[in-house]
C-alpha cells in the first residue's frame, strides 16, 4: 500500500470545509483525517473562521463560486507543469476569497479613513483566513459582534463586524487597532445593518487591542469619543 505524504494535503482542509473537493478526493481526505491530528485541527480552525465571517449558510450569489473557481482553473492551465500541491493551495486561496465575497463584506483599506469599498483587499482577507498562524479574538455589542483575526505571516489584521447598534446617519463606527502602543485607524464600518462589514490593516506588527468608537462618517485622526467596545487580541 502506497504511503501518502502529509504535505500532499496542503490546502485541502480549506477546500474540504467549503465543500469544493471532488467526491473521490473528499473520501480520500476523510480517511486521512482519521489518522491526522494536524489536518483535523486545520479543518476545525478554518471552519471556525468561516462561521465567524458568515460562511456556510450565507446566501451566495448564483454562480459566484463556480465563476471564481473556473477562473482559477483557466489561469492554472496556462502555467506550465503546475504541480498538484500548488494547484490545490491556489484553489484554497480562491475559495477563501469566495467566502468573503459571498458573505457580502465591504472592505476598506486601512490607509484611507474614507468609507470607500475596495474589493481588491479580498486577497488580503483570503491570505489571513487561510494562514496557519492566524489567531482570532472577538467581543459582543448588544446583539452585534466584532471579530479580529491577525496572521503574523501575512502582517495583516482583518476586523469583521455584524449587527452593530444603529447610530446617527452622519456617523459611523471607526475601528482602532493598537500596535506598539500606538492607536491606529483601520477604517469605518456602518451601524444598524445586519450585513457584515470588514476592514483590513496591512504591513503591521502584532496588534494588542482592537476597539470601536463612534465618529463622523469622514473618519477621525484619533478617537473623539469613548470606545464602545474594546478587547485584546493576542
Amino acid at each position: 500500500m502506497a504511503t501518502v505524504k502529509h504535505d500532499e494535503f496542503d490546502g485541502v482542509p480549506e477546500l474540504y470545509v467549503l465543500d469544493a473537493l471532488p467526491q473521490h478526493e473528499r473520501a480520500g481526505f476523510e480517511r486521512h483525517l482519521d489518522s491526522c491530528e494536524q489536518c483535523r485541527a486545520d479543518v476545525d480552525a478554518f471552519r471556525s473562521t468561516v462561521e465567524a465571517m458568515g460562511g456556510p449558510g450565507t446566501t451566495m450569489p448564483p454562480g459566484l463560486r463556480a465563476a471564481v473557481l473556473a477562473a482559477v482553473d483557466e489561469e492554472a492551465s496556462r502555467v506550465i507543469r503546475l504541480n498538484r500541491r500548488r494547484r490545490v493551495m491556489w484553489l484554497a486561496a480562491a475559495c477563501a476569497m469566495v467566502v468573503a465575497l459571498a458573505a457580502g463584506f465591504s472592505v476598506w483599506r486601512s490607509a484611507n479613513p474614507t468609507p470607500a469599498p475596495n474589493i481588491a483587499q479580498s486577497a488580503v482577507v483570503s491570505s489571513v483566513m487561510s494562514a496557519p498562524d492566524m489567531t482570532k479574538a472577538s467581543a459582543s455589542m448588544i446583539n452585534g459582534t466584532v471579530a479580529a483575526m491577525y496572521a503574523p505571516s501575512q502582517r495583516a489584521t482583518v476586523v469583521a463586524t455584524t449587527d452593530l447598534p444603529p447610530i446617527a446617519p452622519d456617523m459611523m463606527y471607526q475601528v482602532w487597532i493598537t500596535v506598539g502602543g500606538t492607536v491606529k485607524s483601520a477604517g469605518m464600518v456602518p451601524g444598524g445593518q445586519a450585513d457584515k462589514s470588514m476592514v483590513v490593516m496591512t504591513d503591521m506588527e502584532r496588534p494588542t487591542m482592537v476597539g470601536l468608537s463612534v465618529e463622523p462618517a469622514a473618519g477621525s485622526a484619533q478617537p473623539t469619543s469613548p470606545m464602545v467596545v474594546r478587547f485584546p487580541i493576542t
